[in-house]
């Protein structure tokens, strides 16, 4: 594996995540300033933005929940061993329902473990093995299977290599890497989502999250992107700021197809195409 090489502008998805940006990822793309020093996302989940973007001067992401934060840093420092890790491991829903869950103290085993509950999981919520419950195994689920055995972390290790990989609270996280030159996408966990986190990941994430959030960006000498679900009590704390309606498309339920939804795109700066 040849990580010499400049890492690409891939449109490859790594993960599944709770509200991640997949669908949004080339609109909010093309909404991002030209010119910047340092590029941070501190609550970067999915990181759909930060694998579509090319590359800046100084890169940050970060996020609270430190299973997935570990995956990265096994991506960027032991992207073959780990993927010989994930190769390892039998995929069925037995494995999945016990097996998987079991503690361990080896990061790259737990980052391997942590990854296959992600992508053998609906949606990646980590709970549900994606087969199904019947004695056989769905489209969706050989889909994945052949994912896994085809998967090469090559361009995501490329990608990561000089990037800053945080572990802390997210507002903290701005707070830290705020400069005049810094350029922050931000896409916190949503008004009403805050119960999923803790459901699907273990993660606490409490409700002043969101009244932490706005001073600090009202506070902010840098430039900021912000994702959000599209609600008064969001308005309301943004009111400060540029707001821009955009729409967007969820799954729903298996078999159930997708939704389309109107979010808000909010900014300390006008929104222009390209700029």
């Amino acid at each position: 594996m040849d990580l010499t090489k400049p890492a690409k502008n891939k449109t490859k998805k790594l993960l599944s995540w709770i509200g991640g940006k997949h669908y949004l990822a080339n609109t909010i793309k093309a909404y991002l300033p030209l010119k910047y020093k340092l590029y941070c996302e501190p609550f970067c989940g999915g990181a759909s933005i930060f694998f579509k973007k090319s590359k800046s001067p100084l890169e940050v992401i970060n996020d609270i929940n430190g299973d997935l934060i570990n995956f990265y840093r096994c991506v960027k420092h032991h992207p073959q061993t780990l993927l010989e890790y994930i190769h390892a491991h039998p995929i069925n829903r037995e494995w999945f329902e016990n097996d998987l869950k079991e503690p361990t103290s080896n990061k790259i085993e737990r980052a391997a473990r942590w990854f296959l509950r992600i992508r053998l999981s609906y949606r990646g919520t980590t709970t549900g093995f994606i087969g199904g419950r019947g004695a056989t195994i769905n489209t969706r689920a050989l889909q994945t299977i052949q994912y896994i055995k085809n998967l090469d972390f090559t361009d995501f290790a490329r990608r990561l290599k000089g990037v800053m990989i945080e572990n802390m609270d997210g507002v903290e996280c701005i707070q830290k890497y705020d400069l005049p030159d810094s350029l922050f996408y931000i896409d916190p966990p949503y008004v009403g989502s805050e119960d999923q986190y803790a459901k699907h990941f273990g993660v606490s994430i409490c409700d002043q999250l969101h009244t932490r959030l706005s001073p600090a960006l009202k506070e902010l000498r840098g430039r900021f992107l912000l994702s959000y679900n599209d609600c008064e009590a969001v308005r309301e704390l943004y009111s400060f700021a540029y707001i821009t309606p955009v729409q967007t498309t969820y799954a729903m339920k298996i078999n159930a197809g997708q939704k389309t939804t109107q979010e808000i795109l909010i900014s300390n700066f006008k929104l222009n195409l390209l700029q």
